[in-house]
């Protein structure tokens, strides 16, 4: 019965992943255009830093509060909202007359992730069989992959045909197709606690740090996630877009470089089921920050088109297996009742590393200059690994079910 559900998933299921696609498109063609966008615009790099960490500090204040709000008003709700901001932010990139409009603009996009990611990783957790879990976050890892893909590659090429301006305005278009595709999703039930909401969302960091006390899927959770947003959110979001436009004349050639990352990730996410049975979650992570760390320090020495498309295929690689790692990190091990908070927590630490790390970056770029940020991540990311390494068999502590000792055994 299994196999068969596997062969035709529910309407929602389609729909959700449709809905990713889009949203990943949008992020995909910021993530390439922005950071250009900004200095042209006239942005020092110390902006480029906080343009990456605005979205860090409203996720910091915003993810919790807004995966509370998907339990009490319903998962679909939040979809909803956060592709309205989505829509709202794009079209105001579009319109951007100075820098200092896109940090504004930043916080209306932080917003929209702090809504969407909780509220699409719970959905998904509900709408497949426990035993599906690594069936749909690997696909889910795919869509997220193939839209980042589209709209890396379509960012970059489309410059070579209109304004920067002008291609932010036209994704406005994939904005629109992704909020009616959420309206279309069936309301899962949802139900109030026994407080009020507003209540619920003041207590919603308490919840957290509970379930960082007691559940081990978060601990280990957490040593993924930080390198991950170090070595590749927030240089992919800022300086890595930068570095390739110095070397590069040609925006298109940039886009098309950065989409060579995003393939790679794309191809690595079906083999994230049968890696993590043989060798369990923590393990391959592990080998594949070592990638990242390669990447990081070649990048800023290399200057043919090639290499480079080369070293970000490999970080590609390296990075393609993390958001379904700890997507089933959490679905498998923090209780029904606690998954939207479970959900939203790798993402708020995701997100205030990149807020940290942004600012600090920024500040490194504009007094020592771009191959020295470089240097740095790398750095920071090799002693991450050491740790990591040392620390492996102490991360965390009994498994929850004799299911997720099977599940997660090398670690």
């Amino acid at each position: 019965m299994a196999m068969a559900a596997r062969r035709r998933p529910g309407r929602a299921v389609w729909l959700l992943l449709s809905a990713v696609t889009a949203f990943l498109l949008v992020q995909g063609m910021t993530m390439t255009l922005l950071p250009i966008y900004a200095t042209r615009l006239g942005a020092p790099y110390i902006i480029i830093g906080l343009l990456v960490s605005v979205p860090g500090l409203v996720s910091l204040v915003c993810d919790l509060p807004g995966a509370t709000f998907a339990e009490y008003r319903g998962l679909r709700r939040s979809l909803v909202i956060s592709f309205c901001l989505t829509l709202v932010s794009v079209l105001a990139y579009g319109l951007a007359l100075y820098y200092w409009w896109l940090v504004a603009i930043q916080v209306v996009s932080g917003l929209a992730g702090s809504l969407f990611w909780p509220a699409m990783l719970t959905y998904s957790s509900r709408v497949v069989l426990p035993e599906q879990q690594q069936w749909l976050q690997g696909l889910n890892g795919l869509v997220q992959g193939i839209g980042a893909l589209i709209g890396t590659l379509a960012g970059g090429v489309l410059t070579l045909y209109m304004p920067i301006r002008a291609v932010f305005l036209l994704f406005g278009c994939v904005a629109t197709t992704g909020l009616i595709l959420v309206i279309l999703l069936p309301p899962l039930p949802h139900g109030a606690g026994p407080m009020t909401m507003s209540r619920a969302m003041a207590l919603s960091y308490v919840r957290m740090l509970r379930l960082l006390r007691r559940e081990p899927a978060l601990h280990r959770a957490l040593v993924i996630v930080i390198p991950s947003a170090l070595c590749y959110m927030t240089m992919a979001n800022s300086f890595l877009p930068l570095q390739l436009s110095h070397v590069l004349s040609n925006l298109g050639l940039v886009g098309v470089i950065m989409a060579t990352r995003s393939l790679a990730m794309t191809l690595m996410s079906p083999l994230f089921g049968p890696l993590q049975q043989r060798w369990g979650i923590l393990r391959p992570n592990i080998v594949l920050a070592l990638v990242g760390i390669v990447t990081l320090l070649g990048t800023p020495f290399t200057t043919s088109p090639v290499a480079l498309a080369g070293l970000l295929l490999l970080q590609g690689i390296g990075f393609g297996l993390t958001p379904a790692s700890l997507n089933t990190l959490v679905a498998w091990g923090v209780p029904v009742e606690d998954r939207a908070i479970g959900m939203a927590v790798p993402g708020l630490i995701s997100r205030g590393t990149m807020m940290l790390a942004g600012l600090g970056l920024g500040i490194i770029a504009q007094s020592l200059g771009l191959t020295i940020v470089f240097i740095v991540c790398g750095v920071i990311s090799l002693g991450w690994l050491a740790g990591c390494a040392l620390l492996r068999s102490h991360i965390g502590g009994p498994e929850p079910t004799a299911a997720l000792q099977t599940d997660l055994m090398g670690l």
